[in-house]
């Protein structure tokens, strides 16, 4: 992965499989788990950086190879067709929705098996970003819809 110890908003960023997309989750997460991590102190005070256990490592890939970053998506996309009527989608808080849903579905041991379900809640989930929501709002409103 490169360098050893990263920031929690370093590691929210990395979107990697089975670990949070939020900085309070990350280090929530870190603490529950006791990762490994140092005390650096700088601008903004003290910040730990952590060790990333392995077990969360093994499928990031930041780079096809050392030469060729892989390409970012857009912020946003324009999405023809009978589903949004070429309404312009934020694909960043689309996959957002997705990714807090199925981490939500995962860490409660939950399961979904008809898509229909399973999009009407990301549908919910993205239009509540949409309206200004961040990442922990969402992870409360999923808490409550999936009482």
């Amino acid at each position: 992965m490169g360098k050893k110890k990263y920031s929690a908003a370093e590691i929210a960023a990395m979107n990697l499989p089975g670990l949070p997309t939020t900085k309070a989750n990350v280090l929530a997460r870190a603490e529950k788990e006791a990762w490994p991590y140092e005390t650096t102190v700088g601008r903004g005070g003290a910040r730990k950086m952590f060790e990333i256990p392995s077990a969360y490592q093994a499928d990031y890939k930041p780079y096809e190879n050392d030469s060729q970053p892989l390409a970012k998506p857009a912020a946003t996309t324009k999405v023809v067709g009978a589903i949004t009527g070429g309404a312009i989608v934020n694909s960043k808080q689309l996959a957002t929705a997705m990714r807090a849903l199925d981490e939500y579905l995962k860490e409660n041991g939950l399961v979904i098996d008809e898509p229909e379900v399973k999009a009407k809640i990301v549908a919910i989930l993205y239009k509540y970003l949409q309206k200004g929501a961040e990442g922990e709002d969402v992870q409360e409103l999923l808490q409550v819809m999936m009482r």
